[in-house]
């Protein structure tokens, strides 16, 4: 998403959904613009260069009004599936810049959803999928919910039906920086790790889940920087436990060998997922095999509602309900966003960041911009908590 197109987001949502409060946060993310199951580039941590705006800069033009934004598009679609499905129907249109600057995986003719069914039509929900040429490869009926894929050309079609609720991409995990540089974790001495292991802690009896989108590399360390022995499942759709190693990105084998520099004595579980529902599926598999840790260093942006409650909180609170203590990360990000509550003062249907400014700049608070260059992909997350039916 380039910057000139960040007040039509802020003027569509109000016009749209008036009333609503909203958090916004917008990722500066360099990092992010792989596709899903491509090698992450190596992120560029340059500061970037403050500009002062003139003036005119601070307020948006009146032709990017909210009465001047385009009509919604399928309220039970979301938009980034919206333009796969018109691209897809229109020969004339190039999908491939598209393609390659979304997170949308496609086979086959087939893209990837989560889709939500409507309460108590689950069963029909399946049914409509099916008969559509869609997959369904995991479901949870208690949440009405299921990872499918569904044919594009049918995407404007299976929106219309009953039983279905709403489809939307699926939420990807995102790889959380860690250096994969250093062969021995600074982790250890901070932890007096030494300590532990001369008085037998080292892990041994423990099992240990490495939660993860990538293991490259994993099987070249087997005996050296991890365990001669580790047990991998693979919840990918269309991969199998063949494939944990198959991919170009060693994130989650640097936080394998993490756990393993600190307690080398453990029981290791290479556990692969892309999406949310690979998750609930891992967790699953987790509570199945006796895991007592699970380790994650990915992120999810924006699915749920922001105050620690809501489909993540419940995948933990499940695992800790079976004994497993879950570790994360946290903190990756906190230099490289801005988030805030939406704030429109002047009631012109656009988003203040402060007293005066409401065009899309990201500056340090003072008046001045970051001067971003030019292909830096900009993520908009937008999230509402009180509905109007």
């Amino acid at each position: 998403m380039s910057l000139d197109k960040l007040p039509r987001l802020w003027g569509r949502v109000s016009q749209s959904l008036p009333g609503l409060s909203l958090v916004i946060a917008l990722m500066i993310a360099t990092w992010m613009t792989q596709t899903v199951g491509a090698e992450q580039p190596e992120p560029d941590n340059k500061p970037l260069p403050i500009v002062t705006l003139p003036e005119a800069a601070l307020q948006a033009p009146a032709a990017l009004m909210p009465e001047a934004m385009p009509a919604a598009g399928n309220s039970k679609l979301d938009d980034g599936l919206v333009h796969a499905a018109q691209r897809e129907q229109d020969a004339t249109v190039d999908a491939s810049p598209f393609l390659e600057e979304s997170s949308l995986r496609i086979a086959d003719g087939l893209v990837q959803t989560r889709v939500i069914a409507t309460a108590g039509e689950f069963t029909e929900a399946q049914r409509v999928i099916a008969a559509a040429g869609g997959l369904v490869t995991y479901s949870i009926e208690t949440d009405s919910v299921m990872q499918a894929w569904l044919p594009l050309d049918s995407l404007q079609a299976l929106a219309q039906e009953a039983s279905l609720a709403y489809i939307s991409a699926p939420s990807y995990a995102v790889e959380l920086n860690i250096d994969t540089v250093a062969a021995q974790t600074e982790g250890f001495a901070a932890l007096n790790g030494q300590a532990w292991r001369n008085v037998g802690y080292d892990g041994s009896g423990v099992k240990i889940a490495i939660i993860d989108s990538s293991f490259g590399g994993y099987k070249n360390l087997l005996g050296s920087e991890l365990p001669a022995n580790v047990t991998v499942q693979n919840f990918v759709d269309g991969e199998n436990n063949n494939d944990i190693g198959s991919s170009t990105s060693v994130h989650g084998t640097a936080c394998a060998e993490i756990a393993a520099d600190i307690v080398p004595g453990a029981s290791f579980y290479l556990i692969k997922v892309s999406t949310d529902l690979d998750l609930a599926q891992a967790v699953d598999y987790a509570i199945s095999h006796g895991v007592d840790v699970i380790s994650t260093s990915i992120a999810w942006y924006n699915v749920t509602p922001g105050d620690g409650s809501g489909y993540f909180d419940n995948l933990v609170k499940q695992a800790r309900d079976n004994g497993i203590i879950w570790f994360t990360a946290g903190g990756n990000d906190r230099e490289n966003h801005w988030g805030g509550e939406f704030n429109d003062p002047d009631g012109d249907g656009f988003h203040n960041f402060s007293s005066t400014q409401e065009v899309n700049y990201y500056g340090p608070g003072n008046g001045g911009a970051y001067q971003i260059g030019p292909g830096t992909l900009i993520s908009v997350f937008v999230r509402w908590d009180d509905w109007q039916v």
